[in-house]
């Protein structure tokens, strides 16, 4: 479940807002929708961006995405 909240390589706040369909570590694709100035992934709000840490860039969100059963 941990790798279907990450997305490979750095990925900033205005990167993610271009993409529609990422596909998260785990394999899964993950949807990305704005609505006004709220930015989601799956069913997450994204609530803090661009979050600097030696491995990467953090987005926050406000729930757990739980990516579609194979």
């Amino acid at each position: 479940m941990l790798k279907y909240h990450v997305m490979p390589g750095r990925v900033s706040a205005i990167d993610v807002e271009k993409l529609t369909t990422p596909k998260m570590m785990q394999g899964q694709m993950a949807a990305i929708t704005k609505d006004g100035d709220k930015l989601r992934i799956g069913g997450a709000t994204i609530t803090g961006r661009d979050i600097t840490a030696s491995n990467g860039i953090i987005h926050a969100i406000d729930a757990v995405n739980v990516p579609a059963k194979k």
